[in-house]
């Protein structure tokens, strides 16, 4: 009838009991992009002289990608993270290019070089799955297609474009 509901544990995740799943590959998939700042300085970390402050352009141009909640929908509903298990997955992948277009980052080129692969960026076939079913808005698949053009940049021109926005 139109009024059953049937309420199954998440696909991508291993259940460990009833409909609590495993997220235990899903956060060491996250860890794996490194999603934090790189920065050149690591004494720089513990001195903390300054405050790097950004221009409302700067944090627009990777805020859309910091609301994710790492509630693993878009893991769920990828079809490639279901067939490919090496495949690091949308959420990582968006939590990349968040930390790749923020200005005070400085491991720009470290970071596409880690996502250059079948297992990185390369192995989405942009269903768009992944985006559709983000309760915060976050467009994963947007994500790893500018993650693709940046790394074609560095590919072809030794370098990246100056500018990292979503427009």
């Amino acid at each position: 009838a139109a009024s059953d509901l049937t309420v199954e544990p998440m696909r991508g995740h291993p259940v460990l009991r009833d409909l609590v799943t495993d997220f235990e590959d899903f956060f060491e998939r996250h860890k794996s992009v490194s999603p934090w700042l790189i920065r050149k300085d690591i004494e720089e970390k513990f001195r903390a002289e300054k405050e790097y402050t950004q221009t409302r352009t700067e944090l627009d141009y990777y805020l859309p990608f910091s609301y994710c909640i790492k509630c693993g929908l878009c893991v769920d509903a990828c079809p490639v993270v279901n067939t490919n298990p090496k495949f690091v997955g949308p959420q990582a992948l968006s939590q990349a290019y968040r930390y790749y277009a923020d200005s005070r980052d400085e491991g720009l080129t470290q970071r596409l070089e880690s996502l250059d692969s079948l297992e990185g960026v390369w192995g989405c076939e942009f269903a768009g799955s992944c985006s559709r079913v983000c309760p915060k808005g976050v467009d994963p698949a947007l994500a790893i297609q500018l993650l693709k053009a940046e790394i074609a940049k560095l590919r072809i021109f030794g370098k990246t474009t100056e500018k990292r926005s979503i427009s």
